[in-house]
């Protein structure tokens, strides 16, 4: 699994966990989202930084299942959550397989029609010990 598949995964997957933990609604208007991603990256190589930016529709039924902006994963484990109408704050540990793991810190914040947030994550990889750093941003660009 890539670093950018393994991030977008622990994302989605954490903010699916929090929310189904919480009896309140995200703050988050359904429609056609644009969400973008800056990723750095620390270690004993040096890993150009890179930008990602999707869109995506995200329906009521997404909000209220708390599939917003995310799929499922397996491979993570929430350990501390903190979940409030239009912010979270959340810790989680991540296997890819045999030879990866990484424990990540996210906050985000929501406005309705806009998010955003950071993520720390330390990986442990046969390269040796990475650090990842995520900027994340997310704005409804209309209606599906």
């Amino acid at each position: 699994m890539s670093k950018r598949n393994l991030l977008l995964t622990a994302l989605l997957f954490s903010f699916a966990c929090c929310i189904n933990a919480q009896a309140e609604t995200p703050n988050i208007e359904p429609g056609e989202w644009e969400t973008t991603s800056s990723i750095t990256m620390e270690g004993p190589f040096p890993i150009p930084p890179q930008e990602d930016t999707s869109t995506q529709c995200v329906t009521q039924e997404d909000i209220d299942e708390g599939m917003a902006f995310m799929e499922d994963d397996e491979n993570c484990e929430v350990i501390e959550r903190d979940i409030k109408r239009d912010s979270m704050s959340i810790t989680m540990t991540c296997e890819t397989d045999e030879t990866m793991t990484m424990t990540m810190k996210m906050d985000m914040e929501f406005d309705g029609d806009s998010m955003e947030g950071q993520m720390v994550g330390d990986m442990e990889s046969p390269m040796g010990a990475m650090k990842m750093n995520v900027a994340m941003s997310g704005k409804r660009i209309g209606d599906c």
